[in-house]
């Protein structure tokens, strides 16, 4: 048997050691190195395979743990679910009543738990419940306000980021129907982004009866939404809007018309540079400068009268 000569942690015969010169010596010696580092490679991720993660989205984790899928048919279920059914609200006011069970700890916990697991918080019979003159139900009632509402508001955040994020159509009524209940601007503003990246051409019909809804971030919501689905073909159906007595909402349908070069609304947008809403300025200041191209060093945040001699 040939002697066994080692060199830098790599065995090799010593009879090939004196067939190679040195330099070719030094070149197999690599190249051996290099090929069994490969091998064990290639048997250890053989071994331990490395699966790829799809990254879900902290806003799909708060659904998921409410058990609520980023899908057509799980969120269309949720966003009913907020529209409490008399059922619903019967029971609601049973587990208020329970609040205040005299004889049971446990009962007075228990209902406390179901009320925070409703699909929609009662709110209107909380609140009242937490001015009542049982102060049990009091103080139990408003832990549920301070723990649920967050929580709830938190859920249909949620929602609405994961619709816009994956633009998941199907949903428009359901949508619409979730503004009215958004009590903060933050909602609000996360619902009709979600409307606008949702729309089809199939929602048009949809859209086009809430331009007529009596809650104006409704009209605004379809105003985007319509405008998104439908591009210069929804400009039609939104002129009418350029004369609603919101002017969030008439400074949306310039903004809209405004996008496909119409320019029928710029005497609109320089009557609503003197709207008492600010954010309504700033937003048809913005416009005026997209629509004609020019700088006019008007400031929304100036006092009228500065705002005046510009």
């Amino acid at each position: 048997m040939p002697e066994i000569s080692r060199g830098q942690g790599v065995i090799f015969p010593e009879n090939v050691c004196k067939d190679f010169p040195m330099s070719r010596f030094r070149l197999a010696r690599k190249l051996f190195a290099i090929s069994l580092a490969i091998v064990l490679l290639t048997h250890l991720n053989g071994s331990q395979p490395v699966q790829a993660q799809e990254q879900i989205s902290p806003y799909e984790q708060t659904l998921l743990s409410r058990e609520i899928k980023p899908t057509t048919e799980s969120l269309a279920k949720y966003l009913r679910d907020l529209h409490p059914s008399e059922e619903q609200l019967q029971r609601a006011k049973q587990l208020i009543e329970q609040l205040g069970d005299a004889d049971s700890f446990q009962a007075r916990e228990s209902a406390m738990s179901q009320l925070l697991i409703m699909p929609t918080l009662p709110s209107e019979a909380l609140i009242a419940a937490s001015t009542g003159d049982d102060p049990e139900i009091r103080w139990r009632a408003k832990r549920v306000l301070d723990v649920g509402k967050p929580e709830a508001a938190k859920t249909i955040h949620a929602a609405m980021k994961v619709i816009e994020a994956k633009a998941i159509s199907g949903l428009m009524p359901e949508l619409l129907a979730a503004i009215p209940l958004c009590d903060k601007r933050y909602l609000i503003q996360s619902a009709c982004d979600a409307v606008e990246a949702a729309a089809t051409k199939d929602d048009a019909k949809t859209l086009r009866n809430a331009l007529a809804s009596d809650n104006d971030e409704v009209r605004v919501a379809a105003i985007n939404g319509l405008a998104a689905a439908l591009k210069e073909d929804a400009t039609d159906d939104i002129y009418p809007l350029l004369e609603d007595k919101n002017d969030n909402v008439k400074v949306t349908a310039a903004r809209a018309i405004a996008n496909v070069g119409d320019r029928k609304s710029l005497p609109v947008l320089l009557s609503l540079l003197e709207s008492e809403d600010i954010s309504v300025r700033v937003s048809a200041s913005a416009a005026l400068r997209q629509l004609t191209g020019k700088h006019f060093g008007f400031a929304a945040y100036d006092t009228a009268d500065k705002r005046a001699k510009v």
